[in-house]
């Protein structure tokens, strides 16, 4: 009688190792593949992370071009072709910078930068791009305006 207590006990204990170890082998490829799922998916993001900046690149190399070409033609003024480029870059690096920031691939400086903290890089485009839109802001609100009746007095700005 002893004897089969013992067989039983000894059975019922390969049992609950057979079972264990089936559990751990399973819960371990299940492990496996999440982990590769993960792994994918960081691959995932960090090829769109390396797209995002070398487009950022391809957006900010003809600023940097047009920084060189103000400073060795001595130009005092954009055109409004460049204008219209340093825009698109401008909306561009913006687009770009959220879309690293929703990636949580941001850095932060000096390797992200806002547009802002770009421009600073390039002063003497700066300058002009800077000095342009207020020349453009004054002709737009008098396009904007209403003809004023000259009996009228003309408004006072509100400063």
């Amino acid at each position: 009688m002893d004897s089969i207590v013992v067989a039983l006990i000894t059975g019922m204990v390969l049992l609950i190792m057979i079972a264990v170890a089936t559990l751990h082998a399973q819960q371990s490829r299940q492990l496996r593949q999440i982990e590769e799922r993960l792994e994918a998916m960081g691959a995932e993001n960090k090829r769109k992370e390396e797209s995002l900046r070398f487009h950022r690149t391809e957006v900010m190399d003809p600023i940097s071009q047009l920084e060189s070409q103000l400073i060795t033609q001595e130009r005092n003024f954009l055109t409004e072709q460049e204008i219209a480029s340093i825009l698109k870059a401008r909306e561009q690096m913006k687009q770009i910078s959220e879309e690293l920031k929703q990636l949580e691939a941001w850095r932060g400086a000096p390797y992200d930068l806002e547009w802002a903290e770009y421009l600073e890089r390039v002063p003497v485009l700066k300058a002009l791009y800077l000095r342009a839109m207020q020349d453009q802001a004054p002709m737009e609100q008098s396009e904007n305006m209403a003809p004023t009746d000259p009996a009228q007095p003309a408004p006072t700005p509100v400063t």
